[in-house]
This record gives structure tokens, C-alpha cells and sequence, in this order.
């Protein structure tokens, strides 16, 4: 049985349908499973459960042999994927396949919040007893791309904050699938740290491009300086801690740290991540509904 923490999100319910067609056991953690039900396609055995609430975590996990672990940013991140790893060993989960970030690479040292938290969390899983399989995806074409996307369609331009930087954006759905391949390849994924990115790196001219390319007309494309993208997210985002983190990000992509392609999720599966023109293209023939991720 796996279960999978965080079913109903962008990642998890990829990752649920993808487990429900090879016909494993599957179980996914939710907060109401009333309204998981209501999810059009989610019909996988849901179970009530709070990272916060260890009591909920044990009876989750009850009979579980594999865990997907993933997680909201939050300043609770750290303290919850702790107790996720602990309630995990305490059950007797044998493998855990960890979502973390391209920016825990660097360890304690990670030059985000959330990074930090992501690298502490995966020193726990190694020394755990448990085998281990951590996927650090780059930046997310939904929550990065979505809404500038949204932007270009409307105004004919977008502003990105990214100098000459550039991002190797990544698709959740290769994500899911990344993480699909290692809980139903546990021998060949234990022990393994996979960098999960698209398969090209993009400046803010080519996201331009691929923006025009998607909508068939000419998009604009500018940079703010530095000091005035961090003077509008600090004004933007309330909470401190995703605000520490989000200008963290910006730093991160304006100084090519997020640039590097990795083969690891071709050589893994056997397919290549999905390009930002095709995930800009599925976007584009979808119904207008608020909904930007792929």
C-alpha cells in the first residue's frame, strides 16, 4: 500500500492517477476526505489526516509499505516532514519517496527558507533507516508561468523580474511521473536524489517567444530591476516567511541557480520532461476557468 500525503494537490492527484493505472494499492492523505470525493476523477481510498496532528499520521499510515511525502511551503514545513519521516518509521513504512527543491541541493547552506527546511528533512530520510528516493524539481511552469501566461493574454506583455537569468521550468505532471516511476521502481530508485527539470532553460526572451508562439499574436516581455520586483513582492505577500522565501526565489533565478537541464528524469523513465511550448499550448485550448496548471 502507498500512501501519498497530499493527494489532492497539483502533484499528488497527478501522482494518483498515474499509481491508479498500474493498479498498485493506493491511499491518499487529505484534510476532508467529503470534499477530495467531490474531485471530478478522484476515486482513490481517502483517509482524514493533519501533519500537524501525529495521531492522524499513525492511523493514516496504518498498513502503508511506501510513502509519497510532500508538503505546503510553509514555516511549519520543517517540523511537519519530521514528524511525517518519524510517524513513517514508527509504522513500519519501508520506502519514502521525498518531494524536495532544486534549491536544497546546497544543503544547510540553501539560499531559501524552504530549502533549508527541504535539506533538513532529507538528512532525516538518509539516516532514517527507511530507503529513500528524493526528487528535487526545478521551478514550476503552473505557479511561475501560469499566471504571467494569464498576464500576456490579457495586457500583450508580462513583467518577470529575471535580468538575464535563466530557468529550466518544470512540469508537474513530469513530476508526478518522476515520482510514479520511483514508488513502482523501488529497486532501481532507492538511495537515489533526482534533479527533475524541463527539458531547456529559458531566458525572459524566450518565455516571451513561447508566450506569442501559444497565443498567436506578439508579447512583450520586461524585466523590473531588481530593488522594485523586491519592493512589489514585499508589498504583495503578507506572510514573512514566503516573502523571505519568494525574494530568495527571485535572487536564485536572477543568478542562473535555477539554469541547469538534468537528464535524470529521461533516464530515469525514458521520456523527456514536458516543453513550456507544449504545456503553454494545452493551457491555451483549455476552457478560460482560473486554471493555469497542466
Amino acid at each position: 500500500m502507498i500512501l501519498v500525503i497530499g493527494g489532492t494537490g497539483r502533484i499528488g492527484s497527478a501522482l494518483v492517477r498515474r499509481l491508479k493505472q498500474t493498479g498498485v494499492p493506493v491511499r491518499a492523505m487529505v484534510r476532508d476526505p467529503v470534499a477530495a470525493a467531490t474531485k471530478p476523477g478522484f476515486d482513490v481510498e481517502t483517509v482524514a489526516g493533519d501533519l500537524d496532528a501525529p495521531g492522524s499520521l499513525d492511523a493514516a499510515l496504518a498498513g502503508a509499505t511506501s510513502l509519497f511525502l510532500l508538503t505546503t511551503q510553509s514555516p511549519r514545513q520543517r517540523e511537519q516532514e519530521l514528524a511525517a519521516i518519524t510517524a513513517a518509521g514508527r509504522a513500519g513504512v519501508r520506502y519514502v519517496v521525498k518531494v524536495s527543491a532544486s534549491d536544497a541541493a546546497t544543503g544547510p547552506d540553501s539560499p531559501t527558507p524552504v530549502g533549508r527546511a527541504h535539506a533538513a528533512a532529507e538528512a532525516a530520510l538518509k539516516t532514517s533507516g527507511m530507503a529513500w528516493t528524493i526528487l528535487r524539481p526545478s521551478a514550476f511552469m503552473p505557479v511561475v508561468l501560469g499566471p504571467l501566461f494569464q498576464q500576456a493574454g490579457a495586457r500583450g506583455g508580462f513583467q518577470l523580474p529575471l535580468g538575464s537569468g535563466r530557468v529550466a521550468f518544470v512540469d508537474v505532471e513530469d513530476i508526478a511521473r518522476a515520482a510514479a516511476w520511483a514508488l513502482t521502481h523501488p529497486a532501481e530508485a532507492a538511495g537515489r536524489t533526482l534533479s527533475v527539470t524541463g527539458p531547456e532553460s529559458l531566458g525572459i526572451n524566450d518565455i516571451a517567444d513561447r508566450f506569442a508562439a501559444a497565443l498567436g499574436r506578439p508579447v512583450k516581455a520586461s524585466s523590473p530591476p531588481a530593488f522594485l520586483a523586491r519592493l512589489v513582492l514585499g508589498r504583495r505577500i503578507a506572510d514573512p516567511f514566503l516573502r523571505r522565501h519568494q525574494l530568495a526565489m527571485l535572487d536564485l533565478m536572477r543568478s542562473g541557480g535555477m539554469s541547469r537541464v538534468s537528464p535524470d528524469l529521461e533516464n530515469a523513465t525514458g521520456e523527456p520532461g514536458r516543453s513550456v511550448a507544449d504545456w503553454l499550448a494545452a493551457a491555451a485550448a483549455r476552457p478560460a476557468n482560473g486554471e493555469t496548471s497542466a
